[in-house]
């Protein structure tokens, strides 16, 4: 949602202060450097047309957590104007440094699913979505940061190696199926991402 002149000078400003890596390298590492890893949501064409250059331009490897569903019927919590990537587009993505994560099937809350629908949301579409891909997806973002036990206990259950949330701080390794990420809105200025990704302490 940030605008591309913003996009890319909150990339050359994390290339200069931090190690940029995949959230591969970010979940295993224990360097002791600041390490950041950027990620999006949703899957949008916009992310190939928008971002895509800026992440090829500064080397900075980056995850896409895409959906299952195409959405024709878009009123779910993405964007209506937007469109999303197609499978062949997405396919494309595996030469540009791009880890391609899941986002589940339909963009709905998952912490008011039964058991049967989170089996479809989180597992049983990503394993056919895998295979029409040719790829091995290990990383889960939760729709709109909604998640339960339940939910929780799911992911563990279908082998994912950690997920995302949209909670504000920096990495605990130990909840690993909990991860915070700073959501970066639009218009930001500069100083404020500063502020906004510099943890207590560290400035």
């Amino acid at each position: 949602s940030t605008s591309v002149s913003n996009f890319e000078k909150q990339i050359a400003y994390l290339k200069n202060n931090y190690e940029l890596v995949s959230i591969n390298e970010l979940v295993k590492n224990n360097s002791k450097n600041r390490q950041a890893a950027i990620t999006f949501d949703d899957g949008y064409t916009s992310f190939v047309k928008n971002a895509l250059p800026i992440i090829r331009k500064y080397k900075a490897p980056s995850t896409l957590f895409v959906l299952g569903s195409s959405i024709k019927k878009r009123n779910n919590g993405t964007n209506p104007k937007l469109s999303l990537l197609s499978e062949d587009e997405i396919k494309k993505l595996k030469t540009d440094n791009v880890t391609i994560g899941y986002h589940s099937e339909n963009h709905k809350d998952l912490s008011k699913m039964d058991l049967d629908e989170l089996e479809t949301e989180i597992h049983s579409s990503k394993v056919l979505f895998e295979e029409k891909l040719g790829i091995k997806i290990d990383y889960f973002a939760y729709p709109f940061g909604k998640y339960n036990k339940t939910v929780l206990s799911v992911l563990r259950k279908s082998g994912y190696k950690a997920a995302f949330t949209t909670k504000s701080s920096t990495l605990d390794r130990k909840n690993i199926l909990e991860i915070p990420r700073y959501c970066v809105g639009n218009n930001i200025s500069l100083n404020e991402f500063q502020t906004l990704i510099t943890p207590l302490g560290l400035a």
